[in-house]
Order: structure tokens, then sequence, then C-alpha cells
């Protein structure tokens, strides 16, 4: 089979050639896995992975345009080479890397699912080490929103690896920098793909510090303008009062306010049509941008 690892870097010297490497053995000798690592580094990792020398390595610079671009520039280069299932993982030493192997078998035996997701919440005592209460909390939060608004109900959104069908890649797009994980759910219900949940831990992070979560509260503060306009909220909402302040208007609930009304369901109506072209502005500006990568 053909597989494709796309490998978000910034500064990793101490484990990404552990990483590639204990990937690698992983795979079959039927098996052909292209590694596409996108960095954004300043230490040694660049150097590391260049002396590697092997021709299924393939480094792209992340631009410095954050994790989410990462992931998206590499999954669009990835379909150059046709692969049949790409993953994302964690370099960070987090995530068991032998538990690779039970996405393959899961992939190989059931192909009506289009996405597999590693989930630290699908059993009891997954997580290697004392996971601060607030950061299950703020996860859950974001989780139940994700649930609510799509078709799914996982039981993590932020687990390590994401193991995914060719044509999701296709029609992958991400427009925020921390908020791919949930982006990667909200395209996938858009879009009719199907999701399975695999049990995997949770190890001690062993080098540096996590690019996505210092504080959990400055986390969802960050990521919750993105997931309002990518839940489409801004229609649901500003739409929804601008026509119940439209109708108090036209029916003269208050007449003395009637015009304060009608001129905050014109605002509402507005704000709602300026949020949802800003979206598919920079929506297309991204499928153009990675048109001709693949």
């Amino acid at each position: 089979m053909e597989f494709a690892c796309i490998l978000p870097v910034k500064n990793e010297e101490g484990t990404i050639e552990n990483v590639i490497n204990d990937l690698s053995s992983k795979f079959s000798s039927n098996d052909n896995v292209n590694f596409i690592i996108v960095s954004d580094s300043t230490d040694k990792t660049d150097e590391i992975i260049k002396s590697l020398n092997k021709p299924n390595i393939h480094l792209l610079n992340g631009d410095n345009f954050g994790l989410g671009y990462s992931v998206l520039k590499g999954a669009k280069y990835a379909l150059k080479f046709a692969p049949e299932y790409l993953f994302t993982i964690d370099t960070d030493g987090q995530v068991d890397l032998n538990e690779i192997n039970l996405f393959m078998d899961e992939a190989k035996k059931d192909k009506s699912i289009d996405i597999f997701l590693s989930s630290r919440f699908l059993k009891k005592d997954l997580i290697d080490y004392n996971y601060p209460l607030i950061n299950k909390f703020g996860t859950i939060i974001l989780r139940n929103i994700i649930n609510f608004f799509t078709n799914f109900k996982v039981t993590d959104s932020h687990g390590g690896i994401r193991f995914f069908k060719n044509k999701v890649a296709e029609k992958l797009i991400l427009l925020g920098d921390y908020t791919y994980v949930q982006e990667f759910l909200i395209d996938a219900s858009y879009n009719g793909f199907t999701v399975k949940e695999i049990p995997s831990k949770w190890l001690k992070r062993q080098h540096g510090k996590s690019k996505v979560v210092g504080s959990i509260i400055r986390y969802i503060f960050n990521v919750s303008p993105i997931l309002f306009v990518r839940l489409n909220l801004h229609k649901k909402i500003f739409y929804s009062l601008g026509i119940v302040f439209f109708f108090t208007f036209l029916f003269k609930i208050q007449e003395d306010l009637s015009i304060v009304y009608f001129l905050t369901s014109i605002i509402l109506f507005i704000s709602g049509f300026i949020l949802e072209a800003f979206k598919n502005i920079i929506i297309h500006s991204k499928i153009n941008q990675f048109k001709n990568k693949s």
C-alpha cells in the first residue's frame, strides 16, 4: 500500500530522527511510505532530517505560518505521490509509535471508514502521566462543541494521530493555526466522511514544550473566532437575530423603538454577510494556493 506521513515540526532535534526511523520500521516491504516533513525549526532539526539522505523523506519550509498551515501544506504536497492513506502524528514523544500498526490494520480491515482518530479517552488509563484537570476540562468543552455542531460523537478531538484516505486530503481546508484538529472534523462532517476512533496511549512529553496548549483558557480564546466562522455560527446567529429584529420592526411590537429594530436587523444581516464573504475569500485563497502543488 501507498502511505504518506505528514510531520509538522518545530525544534524537534531531540526526537525527529528516532520518530522517522521508528515509523519506517512499522511498514512492511510491500508498503511504500513518503515522509512529508514541514518545518518551522530554528534548531538543528532540518540538518538532522537532511543528513538522513533518504529519497522518501521530503523536507518543506513551513513559512512560519503556523501548525494548521504546515499540516495543510504537507497534506496537499503528499497528494503528488497518490497515497491510499495519509496520516499526521505528533513528533514530541507523547504518541506510542507502535500504535500506527493498529491504524493500518483497521484501515485494511474496514474500507468504509474514511478517517481514523486516536483517542485518549475511549478507555481508562490511556494517559501515562498526571494530565492537568484544566486541560482535560478544556478538551471536553471543545469536543462537545464539535460533536454538537457535527454528526460525530468523538471522545477526543485532540488525539496525536489522524489517519485518513486520499480523498479527505483532497477536500481538506484549514483556516486557522491551532484549530486544525477541530477543523479536520468540521471538514469531515461537511463532506460526509466517516470517522472511527481507536484507543491510544498518551505519554509524558519528553522534549520541548507544547506547540498548542500553554494555557488551555488562552487556547480556547484563540481558537474560538475561527471555529465560530467554520461552524457557520455567524450566519446562524446574526441572520436569526436579524430576522427577529426585522419582524419586531415590521409588526411594530414596540413602535417607539421601531427604527432601532430596523437598523439593528440591517446591521446584523450585513455583519453576517461580511463574515461569510470573508470566510469564502480565505477558503478560495487556500484552494488556489495549493491547487497546483499536489
